[in-house]
């Protein structure tokens, strides 16, 4: 099977050859594991409530007197 690269030399769209560029790069390196993010501290939602956002934007925009201050 070729690669992508060698099927995006024959469109002759610059673009297009470096984006095949780029997936071959990315095609080529490792595989990591579900487990072995994990192990390295990331945090993957489990259910679709773990997914559901904490906090709205009103509650983690700073307070008026926080953006004066920063201001001056």
């Amino acid at each position: 099977m070729g690669s992508v690269l060698d099927w995006s030399m024959n469109e002759g769209n610059h673009q297009t050859r470096v984006q095949a560029e780029l997936l071959d790069e990315a095609l080529a390196g490792p595989v990591i594991t579900l487990d072995q993010i994990r192990a390295a501290g990331v945090k993957i939602p489990g259910s679709s409530k773990d997914r559901k956002p904490r906090h709205n934007l009103a509650s983690r925009a700073p307070s008026s007197s926080a953006l004066q201050c920063s201001l001056l």
